[in-house]
C-alpha cells in the first residue's frame, strides 16, 4: 500500500523511475477522492519540478478516474476540469477491451466503472473537443 511507506521514500522511488526513464510526457492521476492518487499526484509535482532532468518535460498532466475524480466535494476540493482533449475514436474499444481484464474493478451499469459510463464519459469528453471520443486531462504544465 503507497501509504504504508514513509513519503520521502515514496517520493524518491518515484524520483528514479522518473530520471531513469527522462519522459518527455507524464500523465498522473488528479488529485481525487482515492488516496493513492492524491499520493502519487504529490510524489510526481515533486519528482517533475522543472530543475535538473526534469526540466524537459514537455508536458506534465492529470487524468480522470471515473467513481474517484468525480467525487470530489464540489467549490471545496478541486474539481476535475479538462482543458487538453485528446482524440482517441480510433481507439475506443482497445480501451473498453483493455477496461474488461480488469472485472474486479468493474461494475453494471449504472455503476460509475461500468463499460457503458466509461464509454458514455469518452463520448461526452470528445463531443466537447468535436471528436467522437476523447479522453480529457489538465494540463499541469507545458513546455514548448
Amino acid at each position: 500500500m503507497i501509504g504504508d511507506q514513509p513519503l520521502h521514500e515514496f517520493n524518491g522511488r518515484i524520483s528514479e523511475i522518473v530520471n531513469k526513464f527522462n519522459p518527455q510526457m507524464v500523465f498522473c492521476p488528479y488529485p481525487d477522492r482515492h488516496i493513492d492518487h492524491r499520493l502519487v499526484f504529490d510524489s510526481l509535482m515533486v519528482a517533475t519540478r522543472p530543475v535538473s532532468i526534469t526540466k524537459d518535460i514537455g508536458i506534465l498532466a492529470a487524468y480522470e478516474t471515473l467513481s474517484e475524480t468525480h467525487w470530489n466535494a464540489p467549490h471545496i476540493e478541486p474539481n476535475f476540469t479538462p482543458n487538453w482533449v485528446i482524440d482517441i475514436t480510433e481507439h475506443i474499444e482497445k480501451k473498453l477491451d483493455a477496461l474488461r481484464c480488469y472485472k474486479s474493478q468493474l461494475s453494471d451499469f449504472p455503476g460509475p466503472r461500468s463499460i457503458q459510463a466509461v464509454e458514455a464519459l469518452a463520448k461526452f469528453r470528445g463531443t466537447q473537443a468535436g471528436f467522437g471520443y476523447g479522453e480529457g486531462f489538465h494540463i499541469v504544465r507545458m513546455v514548448s
